[in-house]
């Protein structure tokens, strides 16, 4: 639907809610990010996720996927 932006809005106000709403938001704020070519952004994200859950698949495979990029 081409909505980013929206998207990105919305994200970022589940991100203040509970953890476990705040790590998925973030993981998907991440990949809008990544559609939208703001990586930098993007990667800030992932990093956030990956300080809580240093395991989450989702999250290394998007970091490399922007470094890739």
């Amino acid at each position: 639907m081409n909505k980013y932006e929206e998207a990105i809005d919305i994200y970022t106000k589940a991100i203040k809610t509970e953890k476990f709403i705040r790590m998925a938001s973030l993981l998907k704020r991440a990949i809008t990010y990544i559609d939208v070519k703001k990586y930098e952004e993007a990667m800030i994200d992932l990093v956030w996720v990956l300080e809580d859950d240093p395991i989450n698949s989702e999250a290394y495979y998007f970091k490399g996927l922007i470094e890739y990029k």
